[in-house]
């Protein structure tokens, strides 16, 4: 693999870890405020050691994420056409794989839920976090692979 391969390998393997990371931690963080919105009476512990983790994640991996898809528009999108990346492909793929799945088993769970008679204020919150960061991600890169360039060349 050339040196400009395994670079581009390499830089498109973290931004989209970095995504991954952004998306989880603003799921933990719906998780936590659902949590202070709507606190568990048997729970002392209060609901903010979520929040806090989410908005710390957030507050790394997101700007990592935007400074490294900046990075890959200005350096590496230029010289390589998005028709022939197969490494940023695949990992499209395989994350709308990953977001499709998380939104239908959150739908999933949620009509489970409801016909149960368990459908709480803070189920809701969580669920609707999960099914907005996942219906985020997903348009984000389906309208990003309809384009002719790359929206973030990611």
């Amino acid at each position: 693999m050339p040196e400009s391969g395994a670079r581009n390998v390499f830089f498109y393997l973290l931004t989209f870890l970095t995504l991954y990371l952004s998306a989880v931690g603003l799921i933990i963080l719906t998780w936590g405020l659902g949590d202070i919105w709507f606190p568990d009476p048997l729970d002392n512990s209060g609901g903010g050691g979520a929040a806090r983790t989410g908005i710390a994640m957030v507050v790394v991996a997101f700007p990592a994420f935007l400074y490294l898809a900046s990075y890959l528009r200005r350096n590496i999108a230029p010289t390589e056409r998005s028709e022939r990346s197969l490494i940023r492909k695949v990992l499209i793929y395989l994350t709308l794989f990953i977001v499709s799945i998380t939104a239908i088993a959150d739908v999933i769970t949620l009509i489970y839920n409801f016909l149960g008679g368990d459908l709480t204020g803070r189920f809701v919150v969580r669920a609707g976090g999960i099914l907005l960061v996942a219906g985020l991600v997903f348009l984000y890169y389906v309208g990003d692979l309809r384009s002719k360039e790359p929206v973030a060349a990611v």
